[in-house]
């Protein structure tokens, strides 16, 4: 088959959840024979077309910078939706491409759904996070009214699922895949687990307050008065370091925490550490790192919110808290305290990824569901 992903953001310049998850599911798709084309925004510095692998092709649109920060997302945006629709529908034509995948609603599903009233093709949508918070359920704005156009609309979120049923879309044109596309032989646990210094509580994510590293800070005092050399890790960028760092100073434990910034070593940096968590206080939140970190079999503790409920169950695979910085303390210590815990918990991890949410059972699932579109759509 001939997919084209349509994704805003993508590596090396975007490196959080939804890039990485396209990078993965293109290059394992790749991999098995099909022909995969991204189409991005273009980047200072990055090459027009790049070729990273066989069969994966990266197309990048024009993109001309603009000195307010302000004002960027908006020109970013305008210049990805109408590049795509000069540029891509192009190449769409040109490489025969058989179906559309838009990632996110308007950051790659709004693109793919024009491109695909120009070209005629078909085109699927997947809403990572639910994508439909903030309006009624009575009926669907009209900013998003393009969603009716798709030939499936994936869901990686319950919630999601029910709004647009809600909404008045076919239950037939409405899937429910969970998180997933986890590279299980990449996210391994140690082989080796030698003895080692200090405890390590580690959090993956963008620094900003949606995700909760917040959170993690004010656990920290609670954590120490019981495990006193205990080291704190934030590997991520975002609106919130500079305030994080201020406030890890202001509460006088800068010396247990440490800001990693991006990093391309996740999966080394999970296996050296003793505590996963993933804090996001908000509900209908996806959690692509947290499965990454269960792979790994790094135990974590997780706030009991949105459709992590539905991944951690509480004392099997992981640890439930409140969002509430002496919960997640008490929890955190729980983990470091009691290593049948540990053990039980790392086990049921690794069992639960590799038979749900890992590349190989996500990539089947993709490629039944392009089939059966592309084959609906073909001329009789």
């Amino acid at each position: 088959m001939k997919i084209a992903f349509f994704v805003h953001g993508y590596l090396p310049w975007d490196a959080y959840g939804v890039p990485r998850y396209v990078e993965r599911l293109g290059s394992y798709l790749a991999g098995r024979g099909h022909q995969i084309y991204v189409i991005a925004v273009g980047r200072p510095n990055l090459p027009k077309v790049e070729k990273p692998k066989t069969n994966l092709t990266i197309y990048r649109t024009c993109y001309v910078d603009l000195p307010s920060k302000r004002l960027r997302p908006f020109w970013s945006f305008a210049y990805y939706t109408f590049g795509s629709l000069l540029e891509a529908s192009k190449l769409i034509n040109k490489e025969d491409i058989q179906i559309l995948h838009g990632h996110t609603v308007r950051w790659g599903g709004l693109q793919s759904a024009l491109v695909s009233r120009v070209t005629h093709k078909p085109f699927i949508v997947t809403l990572h996070g639910s994508g439909l918070g903030g309006y009624s359920e009575i009926r669907t704005p009209q900013h998003l009214r393009f969603l009716r156009w798709a030939d499936i609309v994936i869901c990686r979120e319950t919630s999601a699922v029910r709004k647009l049923i809600s909404c008045g879309f076919p239950e037939k044109k409405v899937i429910l895949l969970s998180e997933g596309c986890i590279d299980t032989e990449k996210f391994r646990p140690s082989e080796n687990k030698m003895p080692k210094g200090p405890p390590i509580v580690t959090f993956v994510g963008r620094l900003i307050p949606f995700k909760g590293p917040q959170l993690l800070l004010e656990a920290a005092p609670h954590i120490l008065s019981r495990h006193t050399n205990t080291v704190f890790q934030l590997v991520g960028e975002g609106e919130s370091k500079d305030y994080l760092m201020t406030k890890a100073r202001s509460m006088g434990i800068a010396d247990h925490v440490k800001f990693f910034g991006l990093r391309s070593d996740v999966d080394k940096i999970l296996r050296s550490s003793d505590v996963f968590v993933s804090l996001s206080p908000y509900e209908n939140i996806g959690a692509f790192a947290l499965l990454e970190a269960m792979s790994t079999g790094i135990p974590v503790v997780a706030t009991d919110v949105g459709e992590t409920r539905t991944i951690v169950k509480d004392g099997e695979t992981g640890l439930l808290a409140k969002c509430d910085s002496r919960d997640i303390a008490e929890k955190v210590a729980r983990v470091l305290d009691d290593r049948n815990l540990v053990y039980n918990m790392a086990r049921n991890e690794r069992q639960l990824i590799v038979k749900e949410h890992s590349l190989e059972v996500f990539c089947k699932k993709y490629e039944t569901i392009y089939g059966s579109v592309i084959q609906r759509k073909a001329p009789l």
